[in-house]
């Protein structure tokens, strides 16, 4: 039986679905990124870098594709691998300066994107729509 709450939850995800899809075609293809990629980036430069045990429980992703993952971003210049003095089995992935600038590109033109696709909407909506979205996050 679908509910008011089955609708929202799958336009929200539809939409979401949409904004990916847009900037796979509009913006990842002009890097060497994917949007996986992409994924671990946004996570390493929010946190400043982070684990990779957090960092595959974050992204929910298997340590062997994440392995895969890191290092073709390794080679492509995208990360790098920072071993812990005090225990050789932490290994910390922090962004390289290349990745940092095409992560702030990739990000800009996003958001430039997105904002054309916001632009008809009213102010007092768009104020409306981030107080939903807060609430949802804070409730997650």
């Amino acid at each position: 039986m679908r509910t008011i709450d089955t609708d929202l939850i799958e336009k929200i995800l539809k939409v979401n679905d949409l904004f990916l899809k847009f900037a796979q075609s509009h913006i990842f293809h002009e890097t060497q990124l994917t949007p996986t990629q992409f994924n671990i980036l946004w996570e390493i430069i929010l946190h400043d870098g982070m684990l990779v045990n957090v960092l595959k429980d974050t992204l929910i992703i298997s340590a062997p594709a994440l392995s895969q993952l890191l290092n073709r971003m390794e080679k492509s210049w995208f990360i790098e691998r920072k071993l812990s003095k005090n225990d050789k089995r932490e290994i910390r992935i922090i962004p390289t300066k290349k990745a940092i600038e095409i992560y702030n590109t990739i990000n800009e033109k996003y958001i430039a994107i997105a904002g054309e696709k916001l632009q008809s909407i009213k102010q007092k909506d768009k104020e409306i729509m981030i107080k939903f979205l807060d609430y949802i996050e804070n409730q997650i």
